[in-house]
């Protein structure tokens, strides 16, 4: 395979795969949660990077070390998940046994809305969401005695979204009391009300600007707003080639977090008509530009941002 391919570009990311999650029971393994992935040979042969894109879009080989990025974080948390509703089955499990026979013994209606419940006739409830749907008052009694981590089950988001379409002010007040409760039970953390401030440093600001300024220097040098986004990608590549794989990842994270960056503050030209048509005009100095942009981001004036950059001597 080439080393211009996909398939090569991505190839550290692919290595952590398969991937083998524990299930225990009662403190015993009982078992394991395996995840692959598989790159399509017609995606991996895909010569990598194209040359521009839109500020909205991305090449395909940037998705896919975004997605295996954010696979890594997720996916821990899924197996968490499943695992705490084991338990959770485990510790009900008598309750469970008695919803058997509710469900036998319901009315027809009552058939029609457990059947309905998730949109799809022919998804079968497990036996704790069951439980969770015909004793919609457990709910808060998890809450209390596990934790928030109950909202993560697919049938309590299931039944909020319920509540909600129905109106049911009850009983979203009082999953609201129930949470606020869990709140105000941990110590040293503050509730903050509103939009959080942003706090201008001449140090933070500064930072920016050079940042923001090196970019745009090259993006009017080319009259181009797509030529940061290959100039990034290209310098991606050429650090991914030279650095050894224990290093690959350390990178890619980098990266990524710079990426989210330059998207933050392009958006900030994209989003104002004002600023998107004076920028396309390529008339502007990157120097003005970066603190319009800087003003923009912190939602501030362009005086104040020139004020924190070149204090006036007194």
């Amino acid at each position: 395979m080439k080393k211009d391919t996909i398939g090569e570009f991505v190839k550290t990311d692919l290595k952590q795969f398969p991937k083998k999650y524990p299930i225990l029971y009662n403190n015993e393994k009982i078992g394991n949660i395996v995840v692959n992935f598989e790159l399509p040979q017609k995606i991996a042969g895909r010569k990598s990077i194209t040359n521009s894109f839109d500020i909205l879009t991305k090449p395909l080989e940037i998705l896919l070390i975004e997605f295996f990025y954010h696979l890594e974080i997720e996916l821990p948390l899924f197996v968490e998940k499943l695992q705490f509703e084991f338990e959770l089955i485990n510790k009900f499990w008598h309750e469970m046994r008695n919803i058997e026979k509710t469900v036998l013994s319901s009315s027809p209606f009552d058939l029609i809305l457990s059947t309905y419940f998730f949109e799809d006739p022919e998804k079968e409830m497990s036996t704790l969401n069951r439980f969770l749907f015909f004793y919609e008052d457990e709910i808060f009694n998890l809450i209390k005695s596990e934790g928030p981590k109950v909202l993560a089950n697919q049938a309590v988001q299931m039944i909020i979204k319920n509540w909600i379409k129905a109106k049911d002010t009850a009983s979203i007040g009082k999953l609201s009391e129930e949470l606020k409760k869990l709140s105000d039970e941990k110590e040293g953390m503050p509730r903050k009300v509103g939009r959080p401030t942003k706090e201008l440093t001449k140090e933070g600001v500064r930072k920016v600007y050079y940042y923001i300024l090196t970019r745009l220097q090259l993006m009017k040098k080319h009259k181009d707003w797509n030529y940061l986004d290959s100039w990034e990608s290209k310098r991606l590549i050429d650090k991914k080639k030279k650095s050894k794989d224990d290093k690959s990842k350390e990178i890619i994270d980098w990266w990524l977090y710079l990426k989210d960056y330059n998207f933050t503050w392009r958006y900030e030209i994209h989003a104002d008509e004002n600023l998107r048509e004076d920028f396309n005009k390529f008339e502007w100095r990157p120097s003005h530009m970066t603190i319009k942009v800087i003003a923009k981001l912190f939602d501030t004036s362009d005086q104040k941002i020139k004020d924190i950059l070149f204090p006036r001597k007194k």
